[in-house]
C-alpha cells in the first residue's frame, strides 16, 4: 500500500511526532507535528487504584496455599512451640487493619489472632483483663506490638472478648497454652 493510499490516516509515534498524510494515488502531501509525549507513568490498563489487584493475587494465593519462599525461610528458623505454661503481664493494644501479617496471611480483625514480638507463629496464649478477668485464647500469626510496654496486638475480636473496644489499651496477663 502506497503513501497515498493512506489518505487520512494519522499515525502517533511514541516520541511525540504525529505524521497526517493527505492526498489521492498520484501524490499527496504529509504534515508533520509535535504533540505532547504520552505520560511515562501512566497506569496500565486495567491496573486497579490502591494497590486492590495486588491484594486480590495475595488474597487468591493464601486461599490457595501458595506461600514464598521468604515465609518458608523464615518459619524454618522460628522456635519450636514455647513450653506450654509460659507467661507474662503486659499491656495489650487493639488493632484492626486488613493488611498482610508477618506469617504471611491476610489479617482478619474477625478471628481471635494476636501479635507478639517473639512467640512463634501458631502459638496458642489465654490472655486474661487483669482488671475484669475476662479470658479469650488467641492464635498468634504477626509480629508487634511496637510500643514501649505492650507485648500483644489484639485483633478486634479477641479484644472486644475480653474489654470495650473505647478502652483501646488494657493490662493483661497471658500464658502459652499450646
Amino acid at each position: 500500500m502506497g503513501v497515498a493510499a493512506a489518505a487520512g490516516v494519522v499515525a502517533a509515534v511514541g516520541v511525540g511526532v504525529v505524521v497526517a498524510v493527505h492526498g489521492d494515488e498520484g501524490g499527496g502531501s504529509a504534515d508533520v507535528g509535535v504533540v505532547s509525549p504520552l505520560p511515562r507513568h501512566a497506569p496500565a490498563a486495567g491496573v486497579e487504584a490502591g494497590g486492590e489487584a495486588a491484594r486480590a493475587r495475595q488474597q487468591r494465593a493464601v486461599a490457595e496455599g501458595v506461600r514464598s519462599r521468604t515465609v518458608e525461610v523464615a518459619a524454618s528458623r522460628l522456635p519450636e512451640h514455647p513450653d506450654a505454661g509460659q507467661s507474662g503481664q503486659c499491656l495489650a493494644s487493639m488493632y484492626g487493619d486488613p493488611q498482610p501479617t508477618a506469617s504471611g496471611e491476610i489479617f482478619d480483625p474477625t478471628q481471635l489472632t494476636a501479635a507478639h514480638p517473639t512467640l512463634p507463629f501458631h502459638t496458642m496464649v489465654e490472655v486474661t483483663n487483669t482488671a475484669t478477668g475476662r479470658s479469650v485464647t488467641v492464635r498468634i500469626n504477626d509480629r508487634g506490638p511496637y510500643v514501649a510496654g505492650r507485648c500483644l496486638d489484639l485483633s478486634t475480636a479477641a479484644f472486644s472478648a475480653i474489654a470495650s473496644l473505647d478502652q483501646g489499651v488494657v493490662r493483661v496477663s497471658w500464658r502459652v497454652v499450646g
